[in-house]
């Protein structure tokens, strides 16, 4: 298991959306018990992420990301944008990531609070800031591109997804920022728990989350202290919050498989012949990855492959064309970074334009679910 999400809270100040939790009366907080029983039972996972109730008002948070610290690699928070300025600096320091969560309600009449807490947040001294978009419909992107170049300048980076770990009916965001004309790339890898990409608007790459329904690699703990396989299937759940846990039952629910998950699963493969050359779809997807991340180095550990087999898959295929597709620099303040030569790009253009205009066409009728590659 990759991801434990985890709700602190069951009441929240707001972003901007209706949700189940901004609109509770009801006052609870995750106890404290249920997360050092969990330390004690639970293998190491690489990611947990903290959901975005109102997590700053718990009263044991500090305590709570101490035991999150000894058991999860990278600890990731969402938080209202209402709650931006409230964070403890003690706690700030075992995050890995802050998100500050948005929604229409709020990018649509408080551009100016955004913009004072995005500016008070990244001259604090905090790293690692994230503006979090939720998804409603095509005017939430309209409006983020608002709040986009202001939060570039400070260094703040923005995802877009849905609303995370509460949406009954997930949606693909992905998909309808390319049924907008936007360039969205292929998955590189997972983000609180949801597949991630990376989509060009206006000039500026924002990161776009959305769910695999062929994986999930999350668990879900609700504030009540409950441990679920799934946030929206809790017929079977563990109470940690009661004296005594069984660490074999806490590893049966991890090893379910999720209620969400289909079993079928549709692959397209695309191609480019460059004049007698063909340059297969992994060639293909190393080179946009490395187009966005320059560096093969990067690109490799997305793709779960060793440097050094990518290196001669490019290379082989330059060699067949006679030219350069990548460029490699050393020094300077990025540390060394590579970069695709002018053919490279056109080969890549050539590869989106394509796989977008599948994509459309497989949308247009129907086909959502499909793996483009």
């Amino acid at each position: 298991m990759t991801c434990l999400a985890i709700r602190l809270c069951s009441f929240c100040s707001g972003c901007g959306t209706s949700c189940i939790y901004s609109s509770s009366n009801i006052v609870k907080f995750l106890p404290i018990e249920a997360i050092k029983r969990l330390s004690k039972v639970i293998d190491r996972i690489r990611e947990c992420v903290i959901l975005c109730s109102s997590p700053t008002k718990h009263p044991h948070l500090y305590e709570i990301l101490e035991h999150l610290d000894a058991i999860c690699r990278h600890i990731r928070m969402a938080v209202p944008l209402s709650e931006a300025l409230t964070m403890p600096r003690r706690c700030i320091e075992f995050l890995d990531e802050l998100a500050l969560v948005v929604a229409r309600g709020i990018l649509c009449s408080d551009k100016d609070r955004i913009e004072h807490v995005l500016k008070t947040v990244a001259t604090s001294g905090t790293e690692n800031v994230w503006l979090y978009v939720v998804y409603e419909d095509p005017k939430s992107i309209e409006l983020a591109l608002n709040v986009l170049e202001y939060a570039s300048r400070l260094g703040i980076r923005i995802r877009v997804g849905e609303k995370l770990y509460i949406a009954m009916n997930h949606v693909d965001v992905r998909s309808e920022l390319m049924r907008m004309g936007i360039d969205v790339g292929l998955p590189y890898g997972e983000v609180y728990g949801y597949k991630a990409s990376i989509a060009m608007v206006n000039g500026y790459p924002i990161t776009v989350l959305f769910k695999d329904p062929y994986s999930c690699s999350s668990i879900y703990l609700d504030y009540d202290g409950k441990l679920y396989r799934c946030y929206r299937v809790k017929t079977i759940g563990i109470d940690l919050a009661k004296d005594i846990v069984d660490p074999l039952e806490v590893r049966r629910i991890m090893s379910m498989k999720c209620p969400e998950m289909k079993d079928m699963l549709p692959v397209i493969s695309i191609g480019i012949k460059v004049r007698d050359t063909y340059i297969p779809s992994d060639v293909l997807q190393l080179l946009e990855l490395i187009d966005f991340v320059r560096s093969v180095r990067k690109a490799c550990a997305v793709l779960g492959s060793s440097a050094s087999t990518c290196v001669e898959k490019i290379r082989k295929v330059e060699k067949s064309l006679g030219v350069k597709l990548v460029q490699s620099f050393r020094g300077g303040k990025e540390g060394g970074y590579t970069i695709l030569t002018t053919e490279g790009r056109a080969i890549v253009e050539m590869y989106r334009r394509i796989r977008n205009a599948v994509a459309q066409g497989l949308i247009s009728n129907g086909f959502e679910d499909v793996v483009l590659s």
